[in-house]
C-alpha cells in the first residue's frame, strides 16, 4: 500500500543517514530541511489514513448490504464468502493503520529530537554573540582610553643621548612633571623608552 511504501521510505531516510560534519548553521538548514520533509511526508500518511478510513466505511455499507441479502436468503455460500473476504480485507487495514500510527509515533519523536537540537545551535549562536558584543564593547572602552591619553600626553621615544632636562625642554614642561607622569624617581632614562609628556 502506498502509506506503507512512504513510511519504509521515510524510515530508511531517518535512521540510515549518516550525520554529515558541517558547520552549525549548515548543519540548522540540513536539519530544517530534513523536519519540513517529514512534515510533508507525515500529511501525505494523514492523507492516507483519511483514504483508509473512507474506504472502511465504504466496506461496513457494503457488509450490511450483504447481511441484507444473506437474510434474504439469496446466494447464502457466495455471499459468505464475500463478507468473510470483506472482513479479512478490513482487519488487513485495521493492522496497517496501526503500524502507520506507532510509525507516526516514532517520526514525532525524532522530529521532537531535531527540533531540540536547533534550539541547542540556536542557543550556541546566542551565547557567541554576547561574546563578539562584549568583545567589541571592550574594544571600544579601550579606545576611549588611549583616545583620552592621547588628548593629554605626547608619547615620546628615548633616544641616545636624551636627557629629562633636554626633554622636558623641547616640550616646554618641567623636569618634575615628566618624573610624576612617569613615576621616575631618578634621574634616570633608558633609550626605546616610552614617555608620558603632558600637553600644556
Amino acid at each position: 500500500m502506498r502509506f506503507l511504501i512512504k513510511s519504509s521510505f521515510l524510515f530508511f531516510i531517518i535512521y540510515s543517514c549518516s550525520p554529515i560534519k558541517s558547520s552549525p548553521e549548515g548543519e540548522k538548514h540540513q536539519m530544517e530541511l530534513t523536519l519540513h520533509e517529514l512534515n510533508t511526508n507525515i500529511d501525505d500518511m494523514q492523507h492516507d489514513v483519511y483514504c483508509f478510513k473512507a474506504e472502511i466505511q465504504i466496506l461496513e455499507k457494503k457488509l450490511e448490504e450483504l447481511e441484507k441479502l444473506k437474510t434474504e436468503d439469496f446466494k447464502l455460500k457466495n455471499l459468505e464468502e464475500v463478507i468473510e473476504n470483506l472482513k479479512v480485507r478490513q482487519e488487513k487495514i485495521l493492522l496497517d493503520l496501526k503500524k502507520f500510527l506507532n510509525f507516526s509515533d516514532e517520526i514525532r519523536e525524532v522530529l521532537v529530537q531535531y527540533k531540540d537540537k536547533i534550539e541547542r545551535i540556536e542557543n550556541v549562536f546566542i551565547s557567541q554573540n554576547k561574546k563578539f558584543k562584549r568583545i567589541d564593547e571592550l574594544k571600544k572602552a579601550l579606545e576611549s582610553v588611549v583616545d583620552s591619553i592621547n588628548d593629554r600626553y605626547y608619547i615620546y621615544i628615548v633616544k641616545p643621548g636624551d636627557s629629562l632636562v633636554s626633554i622636558a625642554k623641547e616640550y616646554k614642561v618641567h623636569v618634575s612633571e615628566i618624573k610624576k607622569e612617569n613615576r621616575i624617581k631618578g634621574e634616570l632614562i633608558i633609550v626605546g623608552q616610552e614617555l608620558k609628556i603632558p600637553k600644556k
